[in-house]
């Protein structure tokens, strides 16, 4: 249907041309303003048709492709606010982690206290990192999404694994029968090498929430602003991995 319209178009275009060329040099209108003119014919048409084709292009969006698009914005949505606990969670472990370190290092609690800290961060860091692996994308979700959300719990449930490990270790290492009276300098110094050694990379899922957020938006609404109200952490939410900056100050 698209290609008979648009051979209709180019004959009838032709058709006015050669009509318009007869009617010009009938009345002998000047080379010079005979060209211009059909020059502005051309572009003119050119204009008309890429629009004309543009349109029939276009892809009509029926009610019932809304109404599924909807749905899968509600059943993503809801499975989201679970996400979003579950990096909160991540988060704040992660932060209280930095900070006993930090304080430790200040000389602002002892060993033994940074120890008794860093053993209830662990159980709250296991727990954690249970909830990650309870996360898993809704069957009802379509394929293409499924397989986004698959590829973010599965990179979740590494970092939080990853972050998990490295309390752990320093945890063990805070113990000051493992420390055998070493200074407070050989404390601060062998907590901040595990802490650079083994804390995880950032958690890159930006990439997958783009790509949901483009599938879960209507086609007509895709310039439009936030309609679908589906705000989602990605890497940068997570907090600031200071360990390159501890470095100097450790080695000192």
């Amino acid at each position: 249907m698209e290609a008979i319209m648009s051979v209709s178009f180019i004959i009838g275009i032709v058709f006015f041309l050669l009509l318009l060329i007869v009617l010009l040099y009938k009345n002998r209108l000047r080379a010079k303003h005979f060209a211009l003119f059909l020059v502005l014919i051309t572009l003119f048409a050119a204009v008309f048709y890429t629009v004309l084709t543009h349109e029939a292009k276009t892809p009509k969006i029926t009610e019932a492709t809304r109404a599924h698009i909807a749905e899968q914005q509600q059943i993503y949505s809801a499975w989201d606010i679970k996400y979003q606990k579950n990096i909160d969670e991540l988060s704040r472990n992660w932060t209280w982690y930095h900070q006993i370190l930090e304080e430790f290092k200040d000389d602002s609690i002892s060993i033994q206290t940074a120890h008794a800290r860093l053993t209830e961060l662990e159980k709250d860091s296991l727990a954690a990192k249970e909830h990650t692996s309870e996360l898993a994308p809704p069957m009802s979700l379509d394929e293409p999404t499924y397989d986004l959300i698959t590829s973010i719990c599965q990179k979740t449930a590494e970092y939080a694994n990853a972050q998990y490990q490295t309390i752990t270790l320093t945890r063990a290492a805070s113990d000051s029968a493992q420390l055998k009276g070493a200074s407070h300098d050989v404390q601060v110094k062998m907590l901040s090498s595990i802490m650079n050694r083994e804390s995880p990379a950032a958690l890159f899922i930006a990439d997958e929430i783009s790509q949901i957020h483009e599938m879960l938006t209507v086609p007509d609404d895709k310039e439009e602003e936030d309609v679908t109200s589906m705000d989602q952490k990605t890497d940068d939410d997570m907090p600031e991995n200071p360990a390159e900056k501890d470095t100097d100050n450790a080695d000192q």
